[in-house]
């Protein structure tokens, strides 16, 4: 059984059995939510956000550092030196996935304690 659910652009994420493939949103089809001054949550609207597939993660602020944690086929860190480059991560690029694919710097987030 195959179930598509669909937000106000288009499918946004197929559900097969246990699989499911989950289209990379575009710019106007994620919405940032502050949680603290320094961490968002990222979601799709093209979802409830009572649906688990409309987080594609999160962003923290530590250091002067932007930490992303990417929620796609597991967990994904990377690290950019501003909000504006780390949101860009969510979104497709403009000629397709991994079409101008960046060398981004890959690390292990430090919390806080």
């Amino acid at each position: 059984m195959v179930n598509t659910f669909f937000g106000s652009g288009g499918p946004a994420c197929t559900v097969n059995g246990a699989e499911d493939t989950c289209l990379i949103p575009t710019e106007e089809d994620i919405l940032v939510q502050p949680l603290s001054a320094s961490q968002w949550r990222v979601l799709d609207r093209r979802l409830p956000e009572t649906d688990a597939c409309s987080l594609l993660g999160f962003v923290e602020e530590n250091n002067q550092q932007f930490e992303v944690m990417l929620l796609r086929h597991g967990f994904q860190w990377f690290t950019f030196p501003s909000l504006a480059e780390a949101l860009h991560q969510f979104i497709e690029p403009a000629g397709g996935l991994n079409s101008g694919e960046q060398q981004l710097s890959h690390s292990q987030p430090q919390f806080s304690t």
